[in-house]
């Protein structure tokens, strides 16, 4: 069974896109991730649709066969979600700090060194990783970068 998105437009556009930016070499950023949205109901009747079962073996027949298994779900009038909800802060746990001046977080960004990029481009790693080896690595050098461009490229495959 296929689930119907709530919004099957915007999954195609961002298909669309995610598979512009890979032909670029580039990655989709976090902004533009899409998350689509299927309905509960979608969720259940996928779950609960009949399915064939090949190879079953029938003691009324004794024999194998293909049979049809079904899924009845006994849904309640009201449905308690009450142990979901938050009982605030809890032992282990801390606030996030409040919300700072975007103009003082963007100045506070660490940027790639370029140097230590360039080099690694030269090597044949891809640029975005290059950068993103170079920040995680707090621009320490191209030898650090460069392990981190393996990591990268490790978790790929």
């Amino acid at each position: 069974m296929i689930l119907m998105f709530e919004n099957p437009g915007q999954l195609e556009a961002f298909n669309k896109l995610k598979a512009e930016k890979k032909a670029e070499g580039k990655e989709v950023s976090g902004d533009e991730i899409f998350r689509p949205r299927v309905p509960l109901e979608a969720c259940l009747a996928s779950f609960s649709a009949p399915e064939e079962v090949h190879g079953f073996y029938s003691t009324a027949l004794k024999t194998k066969t293909t049979a049809v298994k079904y899924v009845y779900i006994d849904v309640p009038d009201i449905i308690d979600i009450s142990h979901m909800r938050s009982r605030g802060i809890q032992p282990g746990e801390e606030l996030l700090p409040e919300a700072v001046d975007e103009g003082k977080v963007e100045s506070e960004k660490l940027l790639a060194n370029e140097e230590i990029v360039a080099q690694l481009v030269s090597m044949g790693f891809n640029h975005l990783h290059c950068q993103k080896a170079a920040i995680n690595t707090s621009n320490a050098g191209v030898e650090e970068a460069i392990i981190g461009c393996y990591h990268t490229w490790m978790i790929q495959i």
